[in-house]
């Protein structure tokens, strides 16, 4: 019999490294820092093809896969930042309103927020109430097709038609241009879909982190080892100008 078309695919990250690398570009890490003494969470942000990986706390160091093994574990997203804008997702108000983390507890990650005193809210409630401010109709579509691709059973297809109903109304909206070009590598493997996202993203702004790394893995992995590098260099370029720009 005819098989019935799958509903929700599920996400397959490119992985350049072929499954060498034990952990994925971008996941939430915890890293054994000799220097603090303790696991401090961490974030992969670039994978090799021979399976090293580099972490924001210690950008430009490549973890071999031995160091990965004993240097490293599953982590879980990274705290908010005492001080960070957001919105609170407000019964009583019935939507969303502004507010400032103002205190956070290290060993869970709960917060305090200025609108909330004295409570401390979890993580997996701040998973559910908290969010960067969204200050238009776009902001919102962009927030709802990212919980839209959250949990188990995604619903890729209407987290696609929002992408596509930003672009629709704003061609030159990079953020939502980085969300359908991942959504279309990642669920749908089309990485031809994906690689023009990337570079539409790029004619906009040719500083974004996130298309340079993510365009040169795919360039990478589809025979295009040369420009993929080149890619790669820019966004290491780009990285350290703006540390530069930070310590001054």
């Amino acid at each position: 019999g005819l098989k019935a078309p799958q509903q929700n695919p599920t996400a397959k990250p490119l992985d350049v490294s072929r499954g060498k690398a034990l952990y994925k570009k971008y996941q939430h890490v915890q890293y054994n820092s000799v220097t603090q003494g303790a696991w401090v969470d961490a974030e992969v942000i670039f994978v090799r093809e021979d399976g090293a990986i580099m972490i924001d706390l210690k950008d430009g160091h490549w973890f071999s896969l031995e160091e990965q093994r004993a240097k490293f574990r599953k982590g879980r997203r990274k705290a908010w930042a005492e001080g960070t804008e957001l919105q609170y997702f407000s019964i009583t108000q019935g939507g969303w309103t502004d507010c400032k983390v103002v205190e956070v507890r290290e060993e869970d990650q709960a917060v305090q927020i200025n609108i909330k005193q004295d409570y401390w809210m979890k993580a997996s409630e701040q998973d559910e109430k908290l969010r960067l401010p969204c200050l238009d109709k776009m902001d919102e579509l962009i927030f709802e097709a990212g919980k839209l691709l959250e949990g188990v059973d995604a619903d890729v297809a209407a987290a696609e038609q929002r992408y596509r109903e930003v672009l629709k109304a704003e061609p030159d909206h990079v953020v939502a241009m980085e969300g359908l070009a991942v959504l279309l590598r990642d669920y749908y493997q089309d990485l031809l879909g994906a690689e023009h996202m990337f570079r539409s993203a790029l004619k906009e702004n040719q500083w974004l982190f996130r298309s340079l790394s993510d365009l040169g893995d795919i360039l990478k992995v589809t025979g295009r080892g040369d420009e993929g590098k080149k890619l790669h260099k820019k966004w290491r370029r780009v990285r350290d100008r703006l540390k530069e720009l930070e310590d001054e």
